[in-house]
Order: structure tokens, then C-alpha cells, then sequence
């Protein structure tokens, strides 16, 4: 019986054969083309782009697909026209290269085996993945390659990545490659011919601007343990630790930093003559706006000035002020007084009182950046400058100084100060109290803040101005003129008041 069924099987595979080959075609399918006929019978013809092509057309035609979606399925299953066609090329993506389509394997799903191998693929694979990134090749990292279709590329070793895109190993994104001393010595070195300054003028910026902040800490002391640990790594950094900056380390353990004594050097070439020093003092004296005896070293600091303040000057202001052509000694100089100087109240109203007698103007006139640029800033960290004032004797409320900061008005207790202070001023009624009072007394930092605090609790049948002059009375305590300054007259009931006024649907009394 089963070999019967098998008979009856085979016959009609051949009569299905046999109509084929003699053209009898259903109308719906398209003719064999001849080069298929041919390889079918005689197994000897050549693969060639005309026949990839129509190989990789008929595919398309027939499942719909975009180019890069197109399977090796979808190419096998007309026959064996695909497999032979898949197997003379050797695989997907080089029938398609034959077939006249240009992309790249990466972007048709799987790279074919071993295509990572070669180094000009991996070369071509970087420059690709940092124009679609707009990223220079040593910044790409592995989770990226990987959304690019990238992972075998991903895998490989960073360093062989970069040698492949013709870049230094030590670009390499890894935390350990300044351990390395062959490293940090061949970064150092070309960061000189890049910036083409010699090594002993080397700064913190150019390690910056080139992207070796990284190598610029290594030359630190906690960087330094890491370079060379254990006792055998001793010499090694005392030597450089002897070397004050650590971008001058940096060329010296290169080899870039001329003669024994980087300081010394550096100080010739830099502040040697009298004429450079000048002018740096000059320049920092311009642009910090002090007169001579309020500065400081620190000012020469902020300024990038620290070898010349620290090492040439030995932090004597006063004799880079004389250096200029000042007549000015070191008594005459303004100190900078340390924090447990101000401990007891008497000292620090005897320091305010002789800050506001030496300024010449009016305490009311006078901030904070006064105090500290005379050298008195460390009593701010016990008292808010109205509150210094207020302990050397000065009637002044914190609101009548020049500058008031926004959150002051934040508390409540502040407000009602105000506003009390105000009524007081005015002698005015409080429910008489206008916008125009608050900005004739400088408040109208606290009119502000009441009226953003407010808006979004305004009634819209009430203006804005009564609202917020309400809301002032009502932080000060008097509750009846504020309902009076709404309203034109006090109400009684209170849960009535507030009905109406959180925007309920009954008419506002008259």
C-alpha cells in the first residue's frame, strides 16, 4: 500500500516536471528566464550581476519587501535558481553587493562570518558609526555600536580599534590607560606638538582644550599613588611631587621639560623681566575694580596668577603694588581678618562702626560686597549684614538698605514687619494703604512678591491691587481693615467672607 502511494507520487512530480519543461506555464507566473533552463541542465554557468540582479528582483517582486529586509528565506524559495544563486556569491550580502546594491552588511541585519577580521572593515565600520553619530571614533562607546548593529565591532579591543582608525591607543575611553607610563609619556607628548608651546609653558587649560583632563589629575599626589604604587614607586614620585604644577609633572616625566628646575625656568621665561610683571599687576589690578589697598592675593589667583603672587612675590601685595610705581607699604593694606575675631558682640560692632566711618557714605547705602571687600566679609557667617548694623547701633530695618533679596519675603514675620514699618511711615489707615506707598518706600520688592503669590487665588470679580493689599493686612494681623480694603466696609460673618471670596456663585455684598 505505502509503496503504491509512493508510485502514484513520483508520477506526478515528473508529469509536473515534464509540463514545465515543455513551457506549459500557468498564465499567472512568469517564464523561466533561459540562464535558469541552462544551469538546470548542463550545472556550468558563471554568476554574473545581470543574474544576480533578476535573481534579487524577483525576490523583491514577489514578497514586497524593502532591499534591507530581504531574507536569504525569501531569496531561496523560487527554486533553485536563489540557492544556487546564494551559494556562487556566498551569502546575502555579497549577492546584493553583486547584484549592484551598495550599503552596508551592518544595515541588512547579520555580518557575514569572519568580516571583522580584516582591519580594513573595522576601519570602514568606525568612520560609519562616527559620521551617523557625529562623534569623533575615540568617544564612541560599546551600548552605542550596539544600537548601530555594531555588536561584533563592539566586542573587539578598544585599543585595536583605535590603531585601526590610525589613532593612538591612549585615546581609548578606558579609566586605566594612565596607569600605563607609555601612555600618559606619548599623550603628553603630543599634546605639545598639538598646542606647539614648549613643555615648561604647558597649563591646566591645554590638557582641557585637547581632552586630557583625565591625564592632567593622573599628575595630581592621589593620581600619582596610582601611577606608581608601593615603595617601589616612591622615587618616582617624590621626584615629581618636588615639581609644583602638575602639567609641568606631565612634561617632565616626558622628557619635555628644559633644565633641572622647572620653577626657575618657568619664572625667567614668564615674569622675568620687570616689564611683564608690570603689566600682569596692572591687569589684575584693572580688573577687579579695588583700589590698590583692598587687594588681595587671592584676586591674583582668581586671576591665573598663582606663580607669580605665591613664588616671585611670596604673597606680598604690597610689593608688586610698589613694583608699579605705588607708593604704598604693607601697613597700609587692608587684612583679611579670621573668623574668631568677631566672636563677641562688642568686637563686631566696633569693626562695623569703624567699616561705616572709613566708607564716608550713609549706612543705608552701603551692601554686603562693600563689607567684604574691605576685608571684614567673615562676619557675615554670624549675622546678615541689617542684623550687623542693627548690633553696632544703627536704627535700620532690613527693607531700608539698597539691596533686599527676593526670599526675604518668603516669611510671613518679615512682611508684617514691612507693612506695620509702612503704616507707621504713612500714618496712613491701613485700609488706605495704595500701591503707590509701597514703591515711594522701596517695598515694591515685597508688592511683587505678594502679587505672584496671589494671583492664582484672586478672585476674578476683585482687581488684583485690593487682593494683594489685602492679603499684606491680613499677614500683618489686621483682619478687619483688609476685609475693609476689599470691600469698602468690615463684614461680620466670617464663613460667609470666605464663601464669597474663594470664588462661590453669590453676589459680592455692596
Amino acid at each position: 500500500m505505502i509503496i503504491q502511494r509512493f508510485s502514484m507520487v513520483a508520477e506526478a512530480i515528473s508529469a509536473a516536471m515534464s509540463s514545465s519543461s515543455k513551457g506549459n506555464l500557468p498564465a499567472s507566473e512568469e517564464p523561466v528566464p533561459d540562464w535558469h533552463r541552462k544551469w538546470k541542465r548542463h550545472n556550468g554557468i558563471r554568476l554574473t550581476g545581470k543574474i544576480a540582479r533578476e535573481v534579487v528582483n524577483r525576490a523583491l517582486k514577489a514578497t514586497g519587501k524593502g532591499m534591507k529586509r530581504l531574507t536569504r528565506a525569501d531569496i531561496q524559495a523560487h527554486g533553485c535558481s536563489g540557492q544556487w544563486a546564494l551559494k556562487e556569491a556566498g551569502g546575502r550580502y555579497r549577492l546584493l553587493r553583486k547584484a549592484g546594491y551598495r550599503f552596508m552588511p551592518w544595515e541588512i541585519g547579520r555580518v557575514p562570518r569572519g568580516y571583522w577580521e580584516l582591519s580594513g572593515n573595522r576601519k570602514r565600520a568606525l568612520r560609519w558609526a562616527s559620521r551617523r553619530l557625529s562623534k569623533p571614533v575615540e568617544r564612541l562607546s560599546g551600548p552605542e555600536l550596539h544600537r548601530l548593529g555594531l555588536a561584533g565591532l563592539a566586542f573587539r579591543p578598544k585599543r585595536e580599534l583605535m590603531r585601526d582608525s590610525g589613532l593612538p591607543s591612549w585615546m581609548a575611553l578606558t579609566h586605566r590607560r594612565w596607569k600605563v607610563r607609555d601612555n600618559r609619556i606619548a599623550a603628553t607628548r603630543w599634546l605639545i606638538e598639538k598646542t606647539g608651546k614648549p613643555g615648561i609653558e604647558l597649563s591646566r587649560r591645554d590638557f582641557e582644550r585637547y581632552g586630557l583632563a583625565s591625564l592632567h589629575g593622573m599628575y595630581f599626589p592621589a593620581g600619582l599613588k596610582l601611577a606608581f604604587p608601593g615603595k617601589d614607586g616612591a622615587p618616582a614620585r617624590r621626584r615629581l611631587l618636588a615639581i609644583h604644577m602638575p602639567a609641568l609633572r606631565a612634561a617632565a616625566e616626558a622628557g619635555r621639560l628644559g633644565g633641572s628646575d622647572g620653577w626657575a625656568e618657568r619664572k625667567c621665561r614668564k615674569y622675568g623681566t620687570r616689564e611683564r610683571r608690570v603689566a600682569v599687576v596692572r591687569r589684575v589690578l584693572a580688573g577687579t575694580g579695588k583700589k590698590p589697598r583692598f587687594l588681595t592675593g587671592k584676586d591674583f589667583v582668581r586671576a591665573g596668577h598663582y606663580f607669580l603672587i605665591s613664588r616671585y612675590y611670596r604673597w606680598d601685595v604690597s610689593r608688586a603694588l610698589r613694583e608699579t610705581g605705588l607708593k604704598i607699604s604693607k601697613r597700609d593694606m587692608v587684612k583679611v581678618f579670621p573668623h574668631a575675631k568677631w566672636k563677641t558682640s562688642a568686637a563686631r560692632a566696633r569693626a562695623i562702626r569703624e567699616f561705616v566711618e572709613s566708607s564716608g557714605r550713609p549706612p543705608k547705602e552701603l551692601t554686603a560686597k562693600d563689607l567684604c571687600r574691605a576685608g571684614r566679609g567673615s562676619l557675615l557667617t554670624y549675622k546678615s549684614f541689617a542684623g550687623l548694623l542693627r548690633e553696632a547701633g544703627y536704627d535700620i530695618q532690613p527693607w531700608e538698605l539698597k539691596h533686599v533679596s527676593h526670599s526675604f519675603w518668603m516669611r510671613r514675620r518679615n512682611r508684617a514687619g514691612a507693612v506695620r514699618w509702612l503704616i507707621r511711615k504713612t500714618g496712613k489707615r491701613p485700609s488706605n494703604l495704595k500701591c503707590g506707598d509701597f514703591s515711594y518706600y522701596d517695598l515694591g520688592g515685597l508688592w511683587q512678591h505678594v502679587g505672584k503669590k496671589t494671583r492664582k487665588y484672586c478672585d476674578v470679580r476683585v482687581d488684583k491691587p485690593y487682593y494683594s493689599i489685602y492679603t499684606l493686612l491680613k499677614d500683618a494681623g489686621f483682619k478687619g481693615e483688609a476685609e475693609r480694603a476689599l470691600y469698602g466696609r468690615k463684614l461680620k460673618r466670617r464663613g460667609k467672607f470666605r464663601h464669597r471670596t474663594i470664588g462661590g456663585r453669590k453676589k459680592i455684598p455692596k
